[in-house]
């Protein structure tokens, strides 16, 4: 049986490993930061990528432990609204 590694434990890294192992073959992910931490940031993702979530079955779990975007605001360095976009969803 073969043996993948896979170089780097963010979002695509871990969707591969997932991917892989539900196909019964063998991964070891390998990352380089020293231990888990929250960073504050945030992850976007398109449509196209819940699809792929769907389709490896962690969809509902990815979609449960986030919030769905419904509005985008831009704004310049004083705080002043450039720009503004909502978006539709479930």
């Amino acid at each position: 049986m073969k043996h993948y590694a896979i170089l780097g434990g963010g979002i695509g890294g871990l969707t591969l490993a997932i991917a892989l192992q539900k196909k019964d073959i063998k991964v070891t992910v390998y990352e380089s930061a020293p231990q888990w931490k929250p960073l504050g940031a945030g992850v976007g993702l398109a449509g196209n990528a819940v699809k792929a979530f769907r389709e490896i079955g962690i969809e509902q779990k990815v979609l449960s432990e986030g919030k769905v975007i419904r509005k985008a605001v831009i704004r310049n360095t004083v705080g002043k609204t450039i720009d503004e976009y909502r978006f539709g969803g479930r």
